[in-house]
């Protein structure tokens, strides 16, 4: 491991104890995940650790923030008026976080995902998801996390241009209906509202996460979702070939 991963693996391992510890749902996720199957650990180019919980396990999460270790904090948009994601980070205060932007991480950090019951994949979820990433896109240059980079695709810029307008509490506010318009508790998937892929990739089904299994990561043991080969060819297709070396970059550095 890096200097920087082991960090991160000892953040993930006090993650992981204070979720044992109250009895709290997670799973790897991501590139985490990822890592733990193809490399039982880090993917050796990676630089984040990611993980997913159930949306009730991950409120309960935020509500017991006053818990947590020294020098461990939640950042969320409730905590921090600039911070422009869904999903929450664990920080590390003690362990600084170096961006070129205005804004950024308050330490060294794990990305906590909330998943919710949704409504099963369709063009229209996918297209209501396509706009809600065009929302995070918006308040991250707007809270300073990173520059603007106009996209590629006409309508995706039209979209930048009429949500700029608007203030980011009123984002944020947006951001919520349209994710409520995506959640139902019946129709057997989990949506994670967060995530960073396009369209109906981040729509799973709900039998993916029955139950939990644990898997070797840096030769510590960590909880994963029971069907983690289905996520993994969702989000990378036939993940156990490595990328090209030129595409082994790390990605999280602002």
């Amino acid at each position: 491991m890096t200097s920087e991963q082991t960090q991160l693996f000892d953040l993930l391992k006090s993650f992981s104890a204070f979720c044992e510890r109250h009895n709290l749902c997670y799973y790897l996720a991501g590139g985490t995940l990822l890592g733990a199957i193809r490399h039982r650990g880090f993917i050796p180019w990676d630089d984040d650790v990611d993980v997913m919980m159930p949306v009730e396990d991950y409120e309960q999460f935020l509500e017991l923030g006053s818990e947590l270790p020294v020098g461990l904090t939640i950042q969320t948009e409730f905590t921090d008026e600039n911070y422009p994601f869904f999903f929450a980070k664990l920080c590390d205060t003690r362990k600084p976080f170096t961006t070129q932007n205005r804004n950024g991480p308050r330490g060294i950090y794990i990305d906590i995902f909330p998943i919710a019951p949704s409504r099963r994949p369709t063009k229209w979820t996918g297209f209501l998801f396509d706009i809600i990433s065009v929302m995070n896109y918006v308040l991250q240059v707007k809270c300073g996390w990173m520059g603007y980079i106009p996209y590629k695709q006409n309508a995706a810029r039209l979209g930048y241009w009429i949500l700029d307008r608007f203030t980011k509490q009123r984002l944020r506010n947006l951001r919520r209906d349209v994710i409520k318009c995506l959640t139902a508790k019946d129709e057997g998937f989990f949506l994670s509202p967060g995530g960073g892929h396009k369209g109906t990739v981040e729509f799973y089904p709900k039998s993916w996460f029955s139950d939990t299994v644990f898997l070797d990561f840096e030769g510590e043991r960590f909880s994963a979702p029971t069907k983690w080969d289905g996520y993994l060819r969702q989000l990378y297709g036939y993940y156990m070939i490595p990328p090209q070396e030129s595409d082994r970059n790390t990605k999280h550095k602002g």
